[in-house]
């Protein structure tokens, strides 16, 4: 009987906490993303700014490619996580789809003008 315990406190689960380093480089990554997008909106609305191209408000620009790398990335490491390093956890998933629809979004901003 205790030998199926210890088993068990052993065995990978699937709705736990990240159990690798990448897994938890790609939560750390998307909540920068979170965090940079809502400074990016926060920005946005202050008042008396010259926003005729991308690059007339550096601050902004800066935190939308912040934000966009930081999605990107951590997409990418959650997938290095997920088939290098057996992370099962279920957060990675999420955010491999966050990371693809950023880079989706960003390809087509860039490419679709």
């Amino acid at each position: 009987m205790d030998d199926e315990r210890e088993q068990n406190k052993s065995a990978p689960r699937f709705l736990a906490l990240p159990r690798t380093g990448l897994g938890w480089w790609s939560v750390g990554l998307a909540a920068g993303f979170l965090v940079f997008m809502c400074l990016f909106f926060l920005q946005i609305h202050s008042p008396g700014r010259d926003r005729s191209t991308f690059f007339s408000d550096p601050i902004n620009a800066l935190l939308l490619i912040s934000a966009s790398a930081s999605g990107i990335g951590g997409g990418v490491v959650a997938l290095f996580a997920v088939f290098l390093k057996r992370e099962r956890s279920f957060i990675c998933g999420p955010i491999v789809l966050l990371g693809l629809f950023v880079l989706l979004f960003t390809l087509g901003e860039v490419g679709g003008h």
